[in-house]
């Protein structure tokens, strides 16, 4: 009897997320102490990303609101070591991941290019689709140049990604020729507007 009394707020939403039970997470948020949350929000955060938890995520955001880019881009590298991060990823761009500086931007894109071959394109569109500017993504575009990934490299292009001729001096005359193409197309389209 005694232990619930002194139950913490945190270790109650924690339970609340491990039993799936979103209502009473939110209720449990809403009367909790902030003051007494925003010490240890961390934690729960990091908890509602390894489970892919979106909801809670956005209702614990809502709540107690991270404005500190790099922590959001903390959560962000985290959402992208789960199975599923593209829903996580896609509540911490409303929350104010789109705020990323041009380093910030680069470090998320280099992870996602390093380390989600399967869903890399998902996720950088994700990215571009929330307002952050893939021209600071210089590691993918590098990444796409020396890999000659044309998948990649064309995704980067009618993104809006702005290449100069000098990055491609070490790529094969055929990638080069795609690229060259690809902008072209682009170039064109962008005309018709």
């Amino acid at each position: 009897m005694l232990s619930k009394l002194f139950k913490s707020d945190i270790d109650k939403l924690k339970k609340a997320l491990l039993k799936e039970d979103l209502k009473g997470f939110r209720e449990l948020l809403n009367r909790a102490d902030k003051t007494d949350l925003s010490t240890e929000v961390t934690q729960l955060i990091e908890a509602t990303i390894k489970e892919s938890a979106p909801e809670y995520l956005e209702a614990l955001l809502q709540t107690l609101p991270i404005t500190d880019t790099a922590i959001l881009l903390n959560f962000s590298l985290l959402a992208c070591t789960t199975e599923q991060p593209s829903k996580t990823l896609r509540v911490l761009l409303r929350e104010g991941l789109h705020q990323l500086s041009a380093h910030q931007l680069d470090q998320l894109s280099s992870f996602i290019v390093n380390h989600r071959e399967c869903d890399r394109m998902a996720l950088l569109s994700l990215v571009s689709q929330h307002g952050c500017d893939l021209n600071g993504a210089t590691d993918a575009i590098e990444f796409a140049i020396k890999n000659e990934d044309r998948e990649l490299i064309k995704f980067l292009i009618e993104s809006g990604v702005t290449l100069k001729e000098q990055q491609f001096v070490e790529a094969s005359e055929a990638f080069q020729s795609y690229a060259s193409r690809i902008i072209a197309d682009k170039t064109l389209r962008d005309s018709w507007l």
